[in-house]
């Protein structure tokens, strides 16, 4: 399920909402255009942190994805924003749709419409990397 940008909807008794998740791997660097470029989609929540993406411990990915529920999506400004290889990819894609959430990328054209419903095969994850 797709939200209009900034209008939680009403599915059951759950209200199902997209968030956003930003990351930049300096200090040096600002979180700030990802910040925008996800609220002006509609996000109602943004996690961010300043962490290399080699780190395999990145807490507000965590949160990110411990918050999801069904029908939620989790949208990104980049895929290199989310996973550093392939094999990261798969595995965060994994623990979304174990949610039943979706998932979206603003640069990434296949990336806009992933969900649940439609997983990623290995194949097609074997084209993207």
């Amino acid at each position: 399920m797709y939200l209009r940008p900034g209008l939680p909807v009403a599915s059951g008794s759950a209200v199902v909402n997209e968030s956003g998740y930003v990351r930049v791997s300096t200090d040096g660097q600002t979180l700030a255009a990802q910040d925008v470029a996800l609220h002006a989609v509609g996000c109602a929540k943004v996690y961010s942190e300043k962490v290399s993406g080699a780190v395999t411990d990145r807490k507000a990915l965590a949160k990110a994805l411990a918050v999801l529920q069904k029908g939620d999506t989790l949208i990104v400004t980049r895929l290199d924003r989310l996973a550093r290889s392939t094999r990261d990819l798969l595995n965060t894609l994994d623990t979304i749709t174990r949610t039943g959430a979706g998932f979206r990328s603003l640069a990434d054209t296949w990336g806009r419409y992933y969900h649940a419903a439609r997983p990623l095969d290995a194949d097609r994850a074997w084209r993207l990397g």
